[in-house]
């Protein structure tokens, strides 16, 4: 989403954040821990630079060349996304 803003023309605002990228049991003991701290939603996404996630790019279109160059293995490397929502 794009509005504007005193700091420049327009800024991207999202209500989403790709917190890292993580290996196999790492991501769900991350998420576990976050969801007892923060009053946000967690989820645990499949990451993979064969078949890009479409939701994870529309959060952060550079997530993909991160991807690219992060040192897991195709089939162990998850993201962790927060979200919420603002009323």
């Amino acid at each position: 989403m794009y509005r504007k803003s005193p700091l420049g023309t327009v800024v991207r605002e999202s209500l989403k954040v790709v917190l890292g990228l993580f290996k196999g049991d790492e991501a769900s003991k991350v998420a576990e821990t976050l969801k007892e701290v923060l009053a946000t939603e967690v989820k645990i996404v499949k990451v993979s630079s064969r078949t890009p996630n479409v939701s994870l790019l529309t959060v952060d279109p550079e997530l993909l060349d991160v991807v690219k160059n992060a040192k897991c293995n195709e089939d162990e490397c998850y993201a962790v996304v927060l979200s919420w929502n603002v009323e």
